[in-house]
């Protein structure tokens, strides 16, 4: 009974504090698109990336990736 209260208490604490801490990802970023979803397979994340984009802004304003279109496939 003392073990479950305890547990319970410090559940109750440990989710009572401010959780509203944010990182910044502002500035310039290498990438590259994986459309095909291979990049995994071919460890990618072990290259050197060369494709850039800068952060905020989305892949169009980057002029990066498919032209957004009426007809455009999306997925989410």
């Amino acid at each position: 009974m003392i073990i479950a209260w305890c547990i319970t208490a410090i559940l109750l604490f440990s989710c009572s504090g401010n959780n509203d801490q944010k990182i910044d990802l502002s500035g310039s970023w290498k990438f590259r698109i994986d459309s095909c979803e291979i990049g995994i397979s071919e460890k990618w994340y072990a290259e050197t990336l060369s494709d850039m984009l800068t952060l905020p802004g989305s892949l169009a304003e980057n002029g990066k990736g498919d032209p957004v279109r009426l007809n455009a496939k999306w997925t989410g």
